[in-house]
């Protein structure tokens, strides 16, 4: 039997309209749509705008006027989401999004009060929604899909020759913390293998940062010109092996893989940081390295650029796996079950706050990875805890 969507009437607010907002409301809600639910997103709305739509998902809104706003949908009757896909109350103080969301922030404070005035929140990964317990009861967790149908995802055509491999890193400035993990593994890696190079695929004032604090060497550095959202996906094929690094902090853990998943859709090989995201992700992909500490990194991208048969080979099957398990076409169900449930939970009156749940393991607790080892001697430190 197929499924019918025409009754699915959602709107979503988006706190912006890039990589956010983009695969977690824009997306789906495009997805949905073509499928002949009546859907629409906004980045500026009125209450008017709201009339015609059962369900609204509210990303990640600080503003007081939203704030009363849905408010007025929950008394109309409407059912009204939240959505998370970042730990926002724990921002390392050295990103620049920390001025804005640190504890007592205005902004911050507001985004806590929707959340506990919504009806349920949906966020990436589990734990995101071990924290956002304390502000609902019903939380679902959906991961972030890539949009295979409507942006261009091409397979990368690796180089042959280990002389002419180039690793790059894509990312904001609040990436800035992680930059110290990237530049000692770039400085040695580029010190060992005086023709890798590596592609630079974000703000030059990182880059500037980088060529200016570690040693290496500018004639070896390719700026790969910023684009279009929706072009996006062709710049990361400037690069063979995709780096993927950040700090082992809060933060970082809960957020989703979506850095290796998108390398992964152009059949590109990564090395990222061993902390949870990636670790879980690396767990289930049929290629990808994770890594601790700088020495780590070194061996695993050596492993990489001494044999560029695997880094083909790998990046075909991570291509491969990335469209048949995190297409989001196939998986746009879970946004419409995990919508209906808070809706029903929110008309049978199951509302309000339950305990946050710590999901940081201890180093004699069984490894959250599922492998059945004592997680001293598995995945420590990449869950936190210890």
């Amino acid at each position: 039997m197929t499924t019918s969507y025409s009754f699915f009437k959602v709107a979503g607010l988006c706190a912006d309209e890039s990589a956010c907002g983009y695969y977690r409301v824009i997306n789906p809600l495009n997805t949905l749509k073509k499928l002949g639910a009546k859907t629409t997103t906004f980045v500026v709305v009125s209450p008017g705008d709201l009339r015609d739509y059962d369900i609204i998902i509210a990303q990640r809104q600080v503003s007081p006027t939203i704030y009363r706003m849905l408010g007025g949908m929950i008394e109309a009757g409407k059912t009204v989401i939240f959505e998370s896909d970042d730990l926002m109350d724990k921002i390392d103080p050295a990103s620049p999004a920390f001025r804005y969301y640190h504890t007592g922030s205005a902004d911050l404070n507001v985004m806590k009060n929707i959340m506990s005035r919504s009806h349920g929140i949906t966020v990436t990964t589990p734990e995101l929604a071990a924290d956002a317990l304390q502000y609902s009861k019903n939380v679902r967790v959906i991961p972030n899909y890539i949009d295979f149908s409507e942006r261009d995802w091409k397979v990368k055509k690796h180089t042959k020759n280990k002389d002419a491999i180039t690793l790059i890193w894509s990312g904001s400035k609040s990436h800035l913390p992680d930059m110290p993990i990237l530049g000692a593994a770039l400085e040695r890696i580029m010190r060992k293998y005086p023709k890798v190079r590596y592609a630079h695929y974000a703000s030059e004032d990182l880059l500037k940062y980088l060529v200016n604090t570690w040693d290496i060497p500018q004639d070896r550095v390719e700026v790969v010109p910023m684009r279009s959202f929706a072009d996006y996906p062709s710049g990361l094929l400037s690069g063979d092996i995709g780096l993927a690094p950040i700090k082992n902090i809060a933060f970082n853990r809960a957020k989703s893989p979506l850095k290796v998943l998108e390398f992964s859709s152009c059949g590109i090989p990564y090395v990222a940081s061993r902390v949870a995201p990636y670790q879980r992700f690396n767990q289930t992909s049929p290629g990808g390295r994770t890594s601790d500490t700088t020495s780590e990194w070194v061996d695993r991208l050596s492993e990489y650029i001494d044999d560029p048969k695997r880094i083909r080979e790998e990046g075909q099957a991570l291509a491969d796996y990335a469209r048949e398990e995190w297409d989001i076409e196939k998986h746009i169900d879970e946004y419409i079950s995990a919508w209906t449930d808070i809706g029903f939970a929110a008309k049978m009156g199951d509302v309000g706050a339950a305990l946050a749940v710590n999901l940081e393991p201890k180093r004699n607790d069984k490894c959250p990875c599922g492998s059945g080892k004592k997680y001293k001697k598995c995945c420590i430190p990449s869950y936190g805890g210890g």
